[in-house]
């Protein structure tokens, strides 16, 4: 599935990476495996970043309505709870 003219080849490819690597846990996650929890907002952001919908079937008329600027660095400050000091 080639993207159109006007939309980013890198970023496209960016997110089939990860496409790749989020089809495939299913199959690969298992007892004892190691995964790395991101927040879901952050992640939210960077699929729309990299045309993630379009790459799993959306229009691209659609995905492009909701498009963002890169995200910036992963920040998990929404999935993390202070514990005061006693």
């Amino acid at each position: 599935m080639a993207p159109p003219d006007d939309v980013s080849a890198e970023r496209i490819e960016e997110g089939r990476k990860v496409k790749d690597l989020i089809d495939q846990m299913e199959i690969k996650v298992r007892p004892g495996s190691i995964w790395y929890l991101i927040s879901n907002s952050w992640m939210q952001e960077w699929q729309k970043y990299v045309y993630y919908d379009y790459l799993r079937g959306q229009p691209m008329r659609e995905v492009k309505e909701n498009q963002r600027s890169r995200p910036g660095p992963i920040n998990n400050s929404d999935i993390i709870m202070a514990i005061p000091n006693k």
